[in-house]
C-alpha cells in the first residue's frame, strides 16, 4: 500500500469518526467555567446522548462538529450543575402545598390564612402553615383550642419558621396517634396542660413526629405529585443534584417510580440513617448505583450531636445557661459498629460533629477502626461540621474525611456565640479554609428546607463571611473561600464526596451535560452573588428550566 493511500485511508477515517460523533446539541458565545484540572474557561459545548464530546473555542467546536441544534448562550456565565450535599427532598416538596404565613404579623392574620385554605379543601385534608414568626408573635396564643376552633374535619398543624415548634389540633393529634401517654423523645417534648390533657404543642425533635406521620398518612399519588413539583422547583436554583440524609423505603420507591414515568428531572443520592429499618434492609441486598443515571443509595449517616442554637453541639466547655453540659446523641462504640457494617457492604458513612467534642470523640472511634477498616476508600464525611480545634483538624486528613458545612447556620450561629458559650469558641468556628487546606476538599449543604435553598447565597456566606442586610462581618476573615473553591464545594468536590467524579461534577468530556447558565458574572464582583439568578439549568444537555 502506497503512502498516498495510507494518508488517504487516514483521512476518510478521521471524517468518518467527525460525522458519527454528530452533537445532538452545541452551545456557543458563552463564558464556560469548566472545574477542570486546570480551570479551563471556555466558549463552547458540543454535546451527544447527554454528555460532553468536545469543549472549546466557538470557531473550534464549530468547525469540527455539525449540528441543526445551536443555542446561544449570550456571553453568560455557565458553571456545572450545583449539588447540594445535603437536603430533604421530601420534605421541600410538601412544604410547597403549606400556607405560607412569613407574612402574617398578627395572629388573626394567622387565622385568616389558615381559615382561607380550609375553605377550598374537602374534610379530612391535611392543612398545613409554615414560617409562623415564633420570634415575633405570642407563642401562647396558638393551641389545640384554638385550632379546633379553625376546624374539626381537617388535620390542621402549624410549624415554625425554625421548624423546632408545631401546634396541632386533635384531628391531627388523632391522625398521629399521639396521646397523653406517648412518651417524650430524647430531645424535645410534646406539651401538656396542668391537668395532662394534650396543649398542642410539639417542640424540639418531637417535631419529628409530625413530619413523619404526615409522611405515612399522605396518599402515595399525591405523595408522588408533590414530590415531582419538589423536584422541579429545584432546578430554579441550578440544582442538578440532592445528597438526601432524610431517605427510606418509601421515598425511595416514590423517586424510582417518579425515574420510570420520566417525572425526575433531577439526581438523587440517598444517605440512609442508621439504625432505621430501610438501612438494615440495604444491607442485606447491598448498595444501588446509577438507577438509570437518577438515582443511587450508597451511603449512611449518624448523628453524633446536634444544633449549636439548641445546646445540642457536643462541646469540651459548658454552655453559659442550663443544661451547661450538652450529651451526644449516640457514642464512640456506635460509631464504630455503624462503620464497621456500612464498610463490609461499600456503603459510606457520614458522621454529624457540630461540636469540637463531637469530633474529637468521632476521631477517636475512627482511629480505634483503623487497623480493621481501610478508611481512606470510604471517604468518610464529617458532616454539619462547625466548632473545632485546629489540632484535631489536622487529624483528619489521616482517614481522607471530608468536610462537609452548612454556611447560612453557622453565620446565625456566629451571633449566639457569646450568648451561649466562651468567647474563645469564636477561634474554633467556621475554620472553612483551615478545613480545606488539610482536607483538600470541602462540600457544602444548604440543610433545605431549613435553611435557604440558593446555592449562590450559601457560596456568598463562604466567600464573605457577612450576614446579607447587615455590616456584622464574622471574626476569621482569613478563612474565607475563594469564590472558584466555594463553587468547587458545589460541584467536583461534591460530586467526589459521592464517589462519581468520574461523570459529573465538571464540564469535560464523557461527563454528563449539567450545566448552570447565569444572568450575572459572579466572578467579576462576588456580591453579584446576591443578585444573581439562574437563567438556564441543563441537564443530559437539554434545558430543563428557563427564567420567566
Amino acid at each position: 500500500m502506497t503512502l498516498k493511500n495510507i494518508i488517504f485511508i487516514l483521512f476518510a477515517g478521521f471524517l468518518f469518526q467527525s460525522c458519527s460523533e454528530k452533537p445532538d446539541v452545541i452551545y456557543k458565545n458563552g463564558k464556560i467555567h469548566t472545574f477542570d484540572s486546570d480551570n479551563s474557561i471556555v466558549e463552547a459545548v458540543a454535546i451527544k446522548e447527554g454528555k460532553i464530546i468536545a469543549t472549546g473555542k466557538n470557531d473550534e467546536i464549530l468547525s469540527k462538529y455539525s449540528t441543526e441544534n445551536i443555542i446561544d448562550l449570550e456571553g453568560n456565565v455557565v458553571l456545572p450543575g450545583f449539588i447540594d450535599s445535603d437536603g430533604n427532598l421530601i420534605q421541600y416538596s410538601i412544604n410547597l402545598s403549606l400556607v405560607d404565613l412569613i407574612s402574617a404579623n398578627s395572629i388573626s392574620e394567622v387565622k385568616k390564612l389558615m381559615s382561607d385554605r380550609i375553605k377550598l379543601v374537602p374534610k379530612g385534608t391535611w392543612v398545613g402553615g409554615l414560617n409562623f414568626n415564633s420570634l415575633e408573635l405570642p407563642l401562647d396564643s396558638l393551641d389545640v383550642d384554638v385550632l379546633n376552633e379553625l376546624s374539626t374535619n381537617h388535620n390542621l398543624y402549624i410549624v415554625d419558621i425554625f421548624q423546632n415548634i408545631a401546634w396541632l389540633n386533635t384531628n391531627t393529634y388523632t391522625k398521629l396517634q399521639i396521646t397523653k401517654e406517648t412518651p417524650n423523645p430524647n430531645e424535645g417534648e410534646i406539651l401538656k396542660f396542668e391537668d395532662g390533657d394534650l396543649a398542642g404543642v410539639l417542640t424540639g425533635e418531637a417535631v419529628r413526629l409530625l413530619e413523619n406521620g404526615i409522611l405515612e398518612n399522605l396518599d402515595k399519588s399525591e405523595m408522588k405529585d408533590l414530590v415531582a413539583k419538589g423536584s422541579q422547583e429545584l432546578l430554579r436554583f441550578g440544582i442538578t443534584e440532592v445528597q438526601d440524609r432524610y431517605i427510606n423505603t418509601n421515598s425511595i420507591d416514590i423517586i424510582r417510580e417518579l425515574i420510570n414515568e420520566d417525572k425526575f428531572p433531577v439526581r438523587m443520592y440517598a444517605v440512609l440513617t442508621a439504625g432505621e429499618n430501610t438501612f438494615n434492609e440495604y444491607l442485606q441486598k447491598g448498595i444501588e448505583v446509577n438507577y438509570k443515571d437518577k438515582l443511587t443509595v450508597r451511603a449512611v449517616s449518624l448523628d453524633y450531636d446536634g444544633t449549636f442554637s439548641n445546646q445540642d453541639a457536643f462541646l469540651i466547655d459548658e454552655y453559659n445557661q442550663e443544661p451547661k453540659l450538652s450529651i451526644p446523641y449516640t457514642n464512640e462504640n456506635e460509631i464504630i459498629d455503624i462503620v464497621k457494617a456500612a464498610v463490609s457492604k461499600n456503603f459510606q458513612v457520614r458522621i454529624k460533629t457540630v461540636g469540637d467534642k463531637a469530633l474529637q470523640s468521632a476521631l477517636t472511634a475512627l482511629e480505634r477502626t483503623k487497623d480493621e477498616v481501610n478508611l481512606n476508600q470510604n471517604r468518610i464525611v464529617f458532616e454539619h461540621l462547625e466548632f473545632a480545634d485546629k489540632n484535631e483538624i489536622a487529624k483528619i486528613k489521616e482517614f481522607g474525611i471530608i468536610p462537609s458545612v452548612r454556611p447560612e447556620t453557622a453565620m446565625f450561629d456566629y451571633m449566639n456565640i457569646e450568648t451561649l458559650i466562651n468567647n474563645k469558641y469564636q477561634s474554633k468556628w467556621a475554620l472553612w479554609n483551615t478545613l480545606l487546606s488539610n482536607s483538600g476538599k470541602i462540600i457544602t449543604g444548604s440543610d433545605f428546607p431549613f435553611q435557604q435553598i440558593n446555592p449562590l447565597i450559601q457560596i456568598y456566606y463562604l466567600t464573605n463571611r457577612q450576614l446579607i442586610d447587615t455590616n456584622i462581618s464574622a471574626a476569621g476573615s482569613n478563612e474565607k473561600l475563594s469564590i472558584e473553591d466555594a463553587i468547587r464545594s458545589y460541584t467536583i468536590w461534591a460530586a467526589f464526596a459521592a464517589f462519581q467524579e468520574e461523570y459529573k461534577g465538571s464540564l469535560e468530556k464523557n461527563k454528563f451535560a449539567d450545566m448552570v447558565v447565569l444572568n450575572e458574572d459572579i466572578f467579576a464582583d462576588n456580591k453579584k452573588l446576591l443578585t444573581a439568578k439562574v437563567k438556564y439549568t441543563i441537564i443530559n444537555g437539554k434545558i430543563v428550566y428557563t427564567a420567566k
